[in-house]
């Protein structure tokens, strides 16, 4: 399992921030704390809604069906026995013929987009804190997965 460790200090200050990468860009946020222990729980349901928005603009596979789950009109005046993983072609007698997939195809298709930071009009993305602080970072070359092009995945 990869450890990723979203917390860092910048050089200069004692708070701890969170930093936080999509294929959308990155957030920089200060947790306006100098205790590790307290960021880190500051820090938990930024992760967890970080992650919860990654995996809905994951892909998933959706199986596309050739018939829906029913009898159909077959040819030669047989009849096709459809449900969700099967289709049974019987003859114009109900006599069994043949049993193939009800697939047609595997389509990728996304829950929902990552984008919920705003974008200046140079393409940067902000992160605001009540106190005023910002970060901005300039999005970098992406793949047609929409990853940073320099990142490797494992499926």
């Amino acid at each position: 399992m990869r450890r990723t460790d979203y917390l860092f200090q910048r050089p200069g200050s004692r708070n701890w921030h969170i930093k936080l990468q999509s294929p959308t860009g990155r957030i920089e946020k200060s947790l306006r704390t100098s205790d590790r222990v307290q960021a880190e729980i500051l820090a938990l349901p930024m992760i967890a809604e970080h992650k919860a928005k990654l995996l809905a603009a994951r892909p998933h596979l959706q199986t596309v069906r050739k018939l829906e789950p029913g009898e159909h009109a077959g040819p030669d005046g047989g009849k096709i026995v459809a449900n969700e993983r099967e289709l049974i072609y019987l003859n114009h007698n109900g006599a069994y013929l043949r049993t193939e997939p009800n697939a047609a195809q595997m389509v990728a298709a996304t829950c929902s987009t990552v984008a919920d930071a705003s974008r200046d009009p140079s393409g940067r993305m902000h992160s605001g804190s009540a106190d005023g602080s910002t970060s901005a970072t300039p999005r970098t070359a992406r793949s047609a997965s929409g990853w940073p092009a320099s990142t490797h995945s494992n499926g």
